[in-house]
């Protein structure tokens, strides 16, 4: 019996080292596009650091890493759905920079993670022209839940007649380096603070297709960071 107990109870540790190191320390990913190129190529395995800017709170069950598949079967998922614990994020190392190559959820596919680098950061409280930069500033609206509407020659934001749109958060201009072949913040806009997952750490495995044997594997990108 104390055996079984030992089991379960290391099994049972094993399990909630997994889960906090998932949530507030660190994730592998398989990066699959040419977006990055040549500071990620596609298909390498790599580490993302959630430590650094904070991890990304869980906003429901499903947001938990090993709990999540209980969100499986269909009349949890669908419960699950409806609950928002609402956007927090853990102490981190350092606020994101330009030039940092980030993680981020895409705002067109919010179950979708986006690596791209950081080419210009919005703070709270910049005011932009919608004469000059409307589809941006619209995209950035719907983020932070304002109408933009309109009228008569008139543009009415918040329900107050003006041409220029302030920010209530920080947004990120995201690009990325393989500017001919991203899909990017030139498409979709700018992302808000509470989008970022993390930073993009280091090249776990790196692999050519193109090769194959002993040279298939890009032995000087191991163990490499991302800049």
């Amino acid at each position: 019996m104390k055996r079984i107990v030992k089991k379960t109870s290391t099994i049972v540790t094993v399990i909630a080292l997994v889960i906090l190191v998932r949530l507030f320390v660190s994730e592998v990913c398989v990066v699959s596009t040419e977006s990055m190129e040549p500071a990620i190529r596609p298909t390498e395995i790599l580490v993302l650091d959630k430590l650094s800017y904070g991890c990304y709170m869980p906003r429901r069950w499903a947001d938990i890493p090993l709990i999540n598949v209980f969100t499986w079967v269909p009349f949890l998922r669908q419960r699950d759905s409806r609950r928002d614990w609402g956007f927090h994020r853990g102490w981190g190392l350092r606020k994101p920079k330009e030039g940092d190559v980030a993680v981020f959820y895409s705002p067109e596919k919010p179950d979708m993670l986006l690596v791209k680098r950081i080419e210009r950061i919005i703070e709270p409280g910049t005011e932009l022209a919608l004469d000059s930069m409307r589809d941006v500033v619209e995209k950035m609206a719907v983020q932070e839940h304002v109408s933009i509407v309109k009228r008569l020659n008139k543009t009415y934001i918040g329900g107050k007649p003006t041409n220029r749109y302030t920010t209530k958060t920080t947004f990120y201009d995201m690009r990325g380096d393989n500017t001919g072949n991203s899909y990017d913040s030139r498409q979709f806009g700018p992302i808000p603070e509470q989008a970022i997952a993390g930073r993009m750490g280091f090249v776990l495995w790196s692999w050519d297709d193109r090769t194959t044997g002993w040279n298939k594997v890009r032995w000087n990108r191991l163990f490499r960071p991302v800049r």
